[in-house]
């Protein structure tokens, strides 16, 4: 292997080794969150899986099978088996409505040796997922925007303690990425290669579908991957008729593998596939109306409200950047960010440039960011979109700014070489 090959190995590598460091020490030091006791008590989904236990008792409908999908479930499932514990080792339910010193005495309270193996595969999607990201601010603006995402991943203690809890945060997040990337690569192949396209195009949906089966807003990003492949297929010099009849087959091609592959990881809802997705979405708008009544503090109550406390979140209190007035700063990079990556965009639509991830990243994140918008509840985890994608978006602004920075410095000063 030549110089010149061997130096984005290694690039690579010393990446992930980074985030390896920031994420794996933090598995032992991150604050418990009773939720995790939820998610790790009712990994017991994932030996019923494998097993082929499709008619227990744990798919019956109940709270828990109606509340949250099963692939994180899964993922803790198959760690915790590594590390040694099995069914008996598991934690009871925890009584949300007793306190934690209660929910301690009747065994609710997960070990410190299951938590640790159960976040165990959580800071690895966040390895996977913060290295997807690194490439992507890389592609989108250069060394410097692929740093600055670096600095933003490793520094920010939301987004470290947020992903390396044993809940459905890390999954989510790693599978959207994954759409993107496998969406980007669909979208170069087409329409020269065909087979290539059809099975990015597969990728893409069983990771959107994979999302969806770890929180069912990871269904959110399906509507940026059909506004897309409207526009790419728009562009092309068919009649009218040709291009409304491909829309229309990848476009049900990508949400039928999503759908499918969702449906596939669940088998509560194989009696009744529509129906029981349906009680579903149903059951978290009844559930998250309950607790705002249980949670007052956290409800978000009125536009006002929305309007002031968003935007504080996502660009102050959860940012890398927090400081007093940090939000003005955040939000001024964040629009400069999009705003390069909007005339990417353009550039793709008007002179044909390669500039398709810019696009693919800006409607997949204000996607999958929307159902922010509408939360009910104040609470930290539902920021999570916004807040990485947002990231993303000021890493390629941090990246323009140095670019032109370095390059009229060149040229001020060139090389003497």
């Amino acid at each position: 292997m030549t110089k010149n090959k061997l130096a984005p190995l290694l690039e690579t590598l010393l990446v992930l080794a980074l985030f390896a460091a920031v994420y794996l020490p933090a598995i032992s030091k991150t604050e418990f969150h009773i939720d995790e006791a939820h998610w790790i008590g009712t990994s017991n989904m994932f030996e019923a899986y494998l097993k082929g236990e499709f008619t227990s008792s744990i798919w019956n409908e109940t709270h828990t099978t109606l509340t949250n999908p099963p692939v994180p479930r899964y993922f803790i499932g198959i760690s915790r088996l590594i590390g040694g514990f099995h069914l008996p080792d598991l934690n009871k339910l925890w009584d949300f409505e007793k306190s934690v010193s209660f929910n301690k005495r009747v065994g609710a309270m997960p070990s410190d040796q299951l938590i640790w193996w159960s976040r165990l595969p959580m800071a690895i999607l966040a390895i996977f997922t913060s290295m997807i990201g690194y490439l992507f601010a890389k592609k989108l603006g250069g060394g410097w925007a692929g740093a600055f995402w670096v600095f933003f991943c490793a520094a920010n203690p939301y987004l470290i303690t947020l992903l390396d809890r044993a809940m459905a945060e890390s999954s989510i997040l790693f599978f959207t990425f994954l759409a993107c990337g496998s969406y980007y690569l669909a979208l170069r192949a087409y329409p020269d290669n065909k087979r290539a396209t059809i099975l990015l195009l597969a990728a893409t949906g069983i990771s959107i579908g994979l999302a969806a089966g770890s929180k069912l807003n990871g269904f959110g990003s399906l509507a940026g991957v059909v506004g897309i492949l409207f526009l790419v297929i728009w562009k092309e010099k068919t009649t009218i008729a040709s291009k409304f009849s491909t829309f229309a087959l990848l476009s049900i091609f990508v949400t039928l593998v999503a759908v499918l592959t969702f449906w596939g990881t669940y088998p509560y809802l194989w009696p009744n596939p529509v129906g029981r997705t349906v009680k579903m979405f149903n059951n978290r708008i009844s559930e998250m109306t309950y607790q705002t009544g249980q949670h007052s503090p956290d409800y978000i109550d009125s536009p006002q409200k929305r309007v002031v406390l968003l935007p504080t979140r996502i660009f102050q209190d959860y940012s890398t950047i927090r400081f007093q007035g940090s939000l003005a700063v955040n939000l001024l990079f964040t629009v400069l960010g999009i705003a390069v990556l909007i005339k990417k965009a353009r550039n793709w639509w008007l002179l044909g440039e390669e500039n398709l991830l810019a696009i693919v990243i800006l409607a997949l994140g204000f996607a999958a960011s929307l159902p922010t918008i509408f939360t009910m509840l104040d609470w930290d985890r539902y920021y999570l979109f916004p807040v990485v994608f947002s990231s993303l978006f000021i890493s390629v602004a941090f990246g323009w700014v140095f670019t032109l920075i370095q390059n009229t410095l060149l040229k001020k000063f060139p090389s003497t070489r």
